[in-house]
């Protein structure tokens, strides 16, 4: 369980009253239900990024060495996917990354009817 998970975990106890006041099924449907990864950047959840997010460093200059605060954001494309159910294109965002590794015909299953992508990659 990750730290935020732990976290949000110990909350829900908290307010409920306690560990021995549910439960042990409860409980553990709880954990189930928390995120068992780290914290998600926040255009992930609306694209697919293939785990990407924003990273953090120094650039460094030649001459003297400085070093300057920077991020590097990750290499977003829109594509547009036919959408069977809708009988029309929906424009997805994904990473150059996802795009290069798998073909989108291969990788994307199914459009449902909310834009959300099910059964995601393959």
């Amino acid at each position: 369980m990750s730290f935020r998970a732990r976290e949000m975990y110990k909350k829900v106890v908290r307010r409920v009253g306690g560990e021995g006041k549910l439960p042990a099924e409860l409980m553990a449907s709880v954990k189930n239900l928390l995120p068992d990864s780290k914290v998600v950047m926040g255009r992930a959840k609306r694209g697919i990024y293939a785990g990407r997010h924003i990273q953090f460093g120094n650039k460094v200059s030649e001459d003297g060495g400085n070093k300057s605060r920077r991020t590097w954001k990750p290499n977003v494309q829109e594509k547009r996917l036919f959408s069977y159910i809708h009988d029309r294109h929906i424009r997805v965002k994904f990473t150059s990354l996802l795009i290069n590794v798998k073909p989108l015909h291969d990788s994307i299953v199914h459009i449902s009817k909310n834009h959300s992508i099910i059964s995601g990659i393959i």
